[in-house]
């Protein structure tokens, strides 16, 4: 699992969310390694992370740094994109008065 991370302000992120979803539809066998959470950062800005199987789906994520495992936040406060019943899936989701999803 390739993971890489990006600021965004607002819905700027929307266009590599879209690629992310093609790309889990196109390859379903392994969809459930197409990953996308976020954290809040500054006003009206996140972080966000995107977890791909290798290098080569990275191609169309400008921007995007290329981090290692032991960079990721273990809680998040966004689920964009996931299968939270893939083996890759890692995540505490943030859900004031809500549930938590497994991880």
């Amino acid at each position: 699992m390739i993971w890489a991370k990006q600021k965004f302000a607002g819905a700027d992120y929307a266009p590599y969310l879209d690629r992310l979803a093609e790309l889990q539809l196109a390859n379903g066998p392994i969809c459930g390694q197409f990953i996308m959470v976020a954290k809040k950062a500054a006003a009206g800005e996140g972080i966000y992370f995107v977890g791909v199987p290798n290098q080569s789906y990275l191609a169309g994520f400008d921007g995007f740094e290329v981090i290692p495992d032991s960079e990721l936040p273990t809680e998040v406060d966004y689920l964009l994109l996931a299968d939270i019943s893939s083996d890759e899936y890692r995540f505490h989701i943030k859900t004031p008065g809500g549930p938590t999803f497994p991880h």
